[in-house]
């Protein structure tokens, strides 16, 4: 009885019930986007797109340079997609 009493308080809890919603719709929205293989990488420009999100490319970009250059990681980048738009994460 009291196992049935604590399992009703800890499921009536707002913020267990806003994360268990919040993450289901999470899980039927990308189940939604990675089902759809045309949508997947469609208009996108050629580049790297994975490695750890929020930090990807950046940690290379952001290492220090002379004014008068553009820094060896974006030397790199242009010299790889020649001059073409490309994308990082």
């Amino acid at each position: 009885m009291a196992t049935e009493i604590l399992l009703i308080t800890f499921l009536s809890s707002p913020i267990l019930l806003i994360t268990l919603i919040t993450l289901l719709i999470i899980i039927i929205f990308r189940r939604r986007i990675s089902s759809d293989p045309e949508n997947k990488y469609r208009n996108l420009p050629p580049g790297h797109l994975g490695g750890w999100p929020f930090i990807g490319d950046t940690i290379p970009f952001m290492r220090p340079h002379s004014s008068a250059s553009l820094g060896e990681y974006v030397d790199q980048q242009i010299a790889r997609y020649k001059n073409r738009t490309f994308a990082n994460n």
